[in-house]
């Protein structure tokens, strides 16, 4: 009888320590999603990638922006605007960083900046807003700072989902109409003004 005495204690005791061991992880991960953003990803939820790509952006535009896309060359004794192609690779390398984009978005932007460069050299710009990169190149808007530093005011609307990926919409005030593409790896495919948005992407 003793020994079962003791049997029944030590069961109960081990119980009582994987109970508290699952509570300490789940708390653990929590605090983990909490703390870094980046994290919400691997839930697969498309509303969370949008809002932490959001988040993470409003902190680091201004350090994105840093990086000068265009360069002056001489074209038959002008100075034209190109594009500078080792600094669009380290634009492309930290979105890549952050795992937010996939390899489609980070292509997509590549070929702009090709298709870009293309057109420069058939304009011949001399100065001003260089043509294609006068707005921000995420969000496609100039005042982009009203976006992102009202997040908590922005609506989301999913208006479409398939087992391969998500669209969705988002607006701030019905002055930004942003169309999200969200793959099956919560990844962003494509981000597009509503007006622009075709079912091809």
């Amino acid at each position: 009888m003793r020994h079962l005495k003791y049997l029944a204690i030590f069961a109960s005791l081990f119980f009582f320590i994987q109970v508290a061991c699952n509570s300490n992880n789940i708390k653990a991960r929590q605090q983990l999603n909490e703390q870094n953003p980046k994290t919400l990803i691997d839930t697969c939820d498309a509303f969370h990638t949008i809002k932490a790509f959001l988040k993470w952006y409003s902190v680091n535009i201004y350090d994105i922006n840093k990086i000068n896309l265009i360069k002056i060359v001489n074209d038959n004794n002008k100075s034209i605007y190109r594009i500078d192609f080792n600094n669009t690779t380290k634009y492309i390398l930290k979105l890549k960083a952050t795992e937010y984009f996939s390899n489609i978005f980070l292509q997509e932007k590549q070929k702009y900046f090709e298709n870009c460069d293309k057109k420069f050299i058939n304009i011949k710009q001399e100065d001003g807003p260089a043509e294609g990169l006068d707005a921000d190149l995420l969000l496609y808007c100039q005042d982009w700072e009203f976006l992102l530093n009202n997040l908590n005011k922005i609506n989301y609307k999913l208006i479409k989902k398939t087992n391969t990926f998500s669209i969705i919409v988002i607006d701030y005030k019905n002055s930004y109409d942003l169309i999200f593409k969200i793959n099956s790896n919560c990844q962003i495919d494509y981000i597009v003004p509503k007006q622009m948005w075709n079912e091809t992407m």
